[in-house]
């Protein structure tokens, strides 16, 4: 016999119809006699087999001819079933087939079974001389192998043995050959799916289980969260609970105690009830329409839709400026992952009346009528006035009789048009019945002044507000209207008053006059001042006195100055000292403290010669002997219109007289002064020219 090298797969599954074959892991088995182990599962290979001798071949047409005898053969006998096996051909005789019998039955190959691989094989070749058996033809002609034949079986058993062996269809010997391999296990799978996977509380839940290599006689069951439990491979939960979120577990159990789970995690979401809706009533237009919607539930998503194009995605959207146009229903949905809930609302937007335009008679005085009237009234509204007190009222234009001072505030009238309103407000005083004002006038610095001196007059009011002034002086209105007058004119005697009125309401009387303040003002007094020298010729370093002849002599303070500094405790009107030097000017100071004596301040200076002289150029040389004196004084050289004036120690006047004309000795400068009167001591005359020149002298009377 002419042997072919073929390669022959078999494969079988107890799994009907899926192809397992392409995930099964094998085992091979050594095809020599004996028992050999795989784990917990032993083989036992042997040549004794019988076959069924039958055709097996359920190709057609090629199953014509009788089967012939049997050449060589294996049988594996499995410790425990396996599901699956696959024979290697490595040989066979031309015009032979293999035949393969499974737990004691042979097994018929269809084209259900067929598989395409590489090289691929066709059911049907054109010619044959032969036929086929078992998936294996042979062309004893043209020996040709079509060895498809890798297939799945479709038993319903697992396998428990298996006897391959070769067939002559002619007279022939053997070339047979090949190997062997089986798989054991569990090798189905199974799946676990669900209509959907996300769920609203409420919804029907449809779970689907599906198995692959599985037997007919598997068994499936459900369970899942809340005690959810089902034995149907494909089960309906109704009305499906928030609790009942969670994983659904699917198990099947079938033949060689083989157990499959699978499992599909189901989420269901809270069904948010109905929201309910609130919003601002009445709604007029202009105004804003304020939508509100709340439910138990949080992390909600809103949507509001709305006459004229509204859309909002917030659960209290505001619609500003409404108008007529606006009215209508407002629909708001919440949803939570896919699951809504809706609800809807009328609303209706009704016209605003008009801004009320308001005024009062204010302000007015206690126990006066306060009046309150509208400037633009409209017909079918009604008015409603509020305000301090407590006090309201449903006229259009009230009258509030004897008002109080607790009646000032704000009064607030609301026009209400069939339940849309609109306000407006105005502010009244009520001003207390108050008394007249007063007034007061003071004088600074005091009522008694020099002449031509500056003198203020300063208003005091009161209940007055900011009223006008009127000054008065010797009946006479003066000044301006401000509550201060001055004045450096005033005479003596001068009457100075002040009238003042009130801007405040509410008063009897608005107008009062001052009290009158009398002025005294006194004559300015012409402050003098001049010095005498004694004695009047000096040599240096003899003591020299000065004397200072002030006039008037009272309320004065001195001070002596050699070359222009002060010299120490100088502070008399007479000043004596031997150290000054011929040439030295010795000047005096004087201050008045005095009332109205100007200047206040005035300085005199001498310079120190050997002989007293004139010390203005406006006098002639003038005489006078003897001195010291005893009864008489002679003053010879004098022009007509000169004073003389002597003055005692302490500055008084003791003798003053004038050369005039009228008497012939005076009018030839010859004077003659009686002195018998005259105390012991030092005076000082002064001679005073009509030009304003002045002479001093230092006399002394024994």
């Amino acid at each position: 016999m002419t042997k072919i090298s073929i390669l022959f797969f078999f494969f079988l599954c107890c799994f009907a119809g899926k192809k397992l074959y392409a995930q099964a892991v094998f085992n091979q088995v050594t095809v020599t006699s004996g028992t050999q182990t795989f784990g917990s599962l032993t083989v036992t290979v042997s040549t004794t087999g019988t076959p069924t001798l039958t055709f097996l071949c359920g190709i057609s047409p090629f199953c014509t001819y009788p089967v012939g005898p049997v050449l060589s053969g294996h049988k594996f006998v499995f410790s425990s079933p396996v599901f699956a096996i696959r024979a290697h051909f490595t040989s066979i005789g031309p015009t032979d087939t293999a035949g393969i019998d499974i737990n004691a039955s042979p097994y018929t190959v269809t084209n259900a079974d067929l598989s395409a691989y590489t090289p691929t094989v066709s059911c049907s070749p054109s010619s044959f001389s032969n036929f086929a058996y078992n998936g294996y033809i042979v062309d004893s002609a043209n020996p040709l192998l079509f060895p498809i034949v890798q297939f799945d079986a479709h038993p319903a058993y697992l396998i428990d043995s298996v006897y391959i062996y070769e067939e002559s269809m002619q007279s022939g010997t053997s070339g047979f050959g090949h190997d062997f391999y089986f798989a054991y296990g569990c090798p189905g799978t199974v799946a676990a799916t669900a209509a959907q996977d996300s769920l609203c509380a409420g919804d029907s839940l449809h779970l689907y289980g599906s198995g692959s290599y599985l037997s007919s006689s598997a068994a499936y069951s459900w369970a899942g969260p809340n005690g959810f439990s089902s034995t149907s491979q494909n089960a309906l939960l109704n009305n499906i609970a928030a609790l009942a979120a969670g994983t659904y577990t699917l198990t099947a159990t079938d033949t060689g105690s083989c157990v499959y789970t699978a499992s599909v995690n189901i989420a269901v979401t809270a069904q948010p009830s109905a929201p309910l809706i609130s919003y601002s009533s009445p709604v007029c237009t202009g105004q804003s329409l304020q939508l509100s919607a709340s439910n138990s539930l949080s992390g909600l998503n809103w949507q509001w839709t709305g006459p004229d194009n509204f859309s909002s995605s917030i659960y209290n959207p505001s619609v500003s400026n409404v108008q007529l146009i606006d009215s209508g229903y407002y629909v708001v949905t919440a949803s939570l992952n896919n699951c809504k809930a809706t609800d809807s609302v009328m609303v209706h937007v009704g016209p605003s009346p008009a801004v009320p335009i308001v005024g009062s008679n204010s302000p007015v005085c206690a126990g006066d009528s306060l009046i309150f009237a509208l400037s633009n009234p409209q017909a079918g509204l009604a008015y409603t006035w509020s305000g301090p007190g407590s006090y309201n009222s449903a006229l259009q234009n009230p009258v509030r009789l004897n008002a109080q001072t607790t009646y000032s505030g704000t009064y607030k009238v609301v026009a209400d048009l069939n339940g849309c309103r609109d306000s407006a407000s105005t502010s009244v005083v009520v001003n207390p019945s108050i008394g007249p004002p007063t007034i007061s006038i003071a004088v600074l610095p005091k009522d008694t002044i020099c002449a031509g001196g500056n003198t203020s007059f300063t208003a005091l009011v009161s209940n007055a507000g900011s009223p006008a002034y009127q000054w008065n002086l010797n009946g006479s209105n003066v000044g301006s209207n401000s509550p201060t007058y001055s004045s450096g004119s005033l005479a003596n005697g001068a009457i100075v008053l002040c009238k003042v009125s009130s801007v405040l309401q509410c008063q009897a009387l608005d107008s009062a006059t001052s009290n009158n303040i009398h002025m005294y003002v006194i004559p300015v007094t012409p402050q003098t001042l001049s010095i005498s020298q004694y004695p009047i010729n000096y040599t240096t370093g003899s003591l020299v006195t000065f004397t200072g002849l002030p006039s008037p002599n009272n309320n004065l303070s001195y001070q002596w100055t050699k070359n222009g500094i002060d010299i120490p405790g100088a502070n008399s009107y007479i000043f004596s000292s031997s150290n000054v030097n011929l040439g030295d000017t010795i000047c005096l100071l004087i201050h008045s403290s005095g009332q109205c004596v100007s200047p206040d301040s005035l300085e005199e200076c001498v310079e120190l010669t050997s002989s007293v002289s004139s010390l203005q150029s406006g006098l002639s040389t003038i005489t006078v002997y003897p001195n010291p004196i005893s009864n008489q004084l002679f003053i010879e050289g004098a022009a007509p219109g000169t004073t003389i004036s002597i003055y005692n120690i302490i500055g008084q006047r003791v003798y003053s007289a004038t050369i005039n004309t009228s008497s012939t000795l005076e009018r030839s400068g010859e004077v003659t002064i009686n002195t018998a009167s005259f105390s012991a001591g030092n005076y000082i005359l002064e001679l005073s020219a009509t030009d304003g020149s002045r002479e001093i002298k230092k006399i002394v009377k024994e």
